[in-house]
């Protein structure tokens, strides 16, 4: 993955998101800004989830599972920076709508 510029941060900022829907959307625009892999790219990087299923979890609006966010992270060529935040948001998102259930 090629880095933004200093000073040109085009990377979207996944802990902006307060919906599922936010993050998926947060999803799908850090695979273009990755340069738009295939499913099949992203899948092949370490070949815990399927091609489908990334493509499913991106097409919904509904929270994929951590796993799956995990795999879009670094299907896209995403480092430890990266996974830090998805995961973090994807937490906050989550952690809520436990309470009570």
């Amino acid at each position: 993955m090629i880095p933004d510029p200093p000073g040109c941060a085009l990377r979207p900022d996944p802990l902006a998101a307060k919906t599922p829907s936010e993050l998926v959307d947060a999803l799908r625009r850090y695979r273009i800004w990755a340069g738009e892999p295939s499913f099949r790219e992203m899948a092949a990087a370490r070949h815990r989830v399927s091609a489908s299923t990334l493509c499913s979890a991106l097409n919904r609006d509904a929270l994929p599972s951590l796993d799956v966010v995990t795999e879009v992270v670094i299907g896209c060529g995403g480092g430890d920076e990266d996974l830090q935040m998805f995961a973090a948001a994807w937490r906050r998102i989550r952690l809520p709508n436990l309470r009570g259930g």
